[in-house]
């Protein structure tokens, strides 16, 4: 059995929650655990519950040297989560990087390239978009941006529930289907590029990422076009002006994991070609 947490960690679910309060450091946590094989479960079983986990300096037992051998402890880390997911379907490839990349996509993925990456979750394109988001740090950037930028989105449904205006939007938000671009590169041949999913509710809880669903607006043909598009401007503004946002400088060796269904994550642009992450999705 998992012994129990700090008491930085008793905080009320429902409460507004620091980024403190979701931070531990490895050596910390691993000094609360009855056996390392703990480690997975406990995370899984704590973002389930707060929606965010972040933990500094990971050292695993076997402690990799390469880049192969830390992809690999941080896939088997993973595994003791959930059922991994791959990035593209049938192949395998379950770790993916986050670096700038030379890229011809129209619409890129937020890991080509090293401009900001504005508040959303993952696969918001897909069906349905996978249950968690894992990040492991190789090489933070040293010219001060690509810091993490996280917002609990259950926070911003208790500020809409206060009013109601913002009783219409959360009511807008679950009964409308907005049509969401797929970027390019995860794109079937002769597929028509976009898929439909109201951003509350659903296949999932909660969906978002404003670049993908204007351009699925601007892909699909829908007689609601403008309502839709006033729709999202109006989220978007109050998503990127949210009091609850917190800003997070992730450094090597630091995971986070995210609810990928509840918590918006982005980054701030950065300059240095170094900086380098990995991610993997699981369920």
């Amino acid at each position: 059995m998992i012994t129990a947490v700090s008491p930085a960690f008793s905080h009320s679910l429902d409460a507004p929650a620091a980024l403190e309060k979701h931070t531990i450091e490895f050596s910390a946590l691993a000094e609360r655990l009855a056996h390392p094989s703990h480690l997975g479960p406990w995370m899984r079983n704590y973002v389930e519950h707060h929606g965010m986990l972040y933990v500094k300096d990971v050292k695993l037992p076997t402690q990799p040297q390469t880049l192969e051998d830390i992809s690999a402890e941080f896939e088997q880390l993973c595994r003791t989560m959930g059922t991994l997911v791959e990035h593209n379907p049938g192949k395998k490839d379950y770790v993916w990087p986050i670096r700038a990349v030379k890229s011809q996509s129209s619409l890129k993925t937020f890991s080509e390239h090293n401009e900001a990456a504005p508040l959303h979750t993952d696969s918001q394109y897909r069906a349905q978009p996978e249950h968690f988001v894992a990040m492991w740090t190789i090489q933070p950037a040293q010219c001060g941006g690509g810091a993490s930028d996280l917002l609990d989105f259950w926070q911003v449904c208790q500020d809409l529930e206060e009013t109601s205006s913002g009783q219409a939007l959360l009511e807008s938000l679950q009964s409308n289907h907005f049509p969401i671009g797929v970027p390019s590169i995860f794109r079937e041949p002769g597929d028509r590029g976009y898929i439909e999913a109201p951003i509350l509710g659903g296949a999932v809880p909660f969906r978002y990422r404003y670049d993908t669903m204007q351009a699925g607006l601007e892909r699909a043909e829908v007689a609601n076009e403008t309502e839709l598009s006033q729709i999202l401007d109006r989220l978007n503004e109050i998503v990127h002006s949210s009091p609850h946002r917190q800003i997070l400088h992730l450094e090597v060796g630091d995971v986070l994991v995210v609810d990928n269904h509840r918590f918006l994550h982005g980054r701030t642009a950065f300059s240095d070609p170094d900086r380098h992450l990995l991610r993997i999705r699981f369920d």
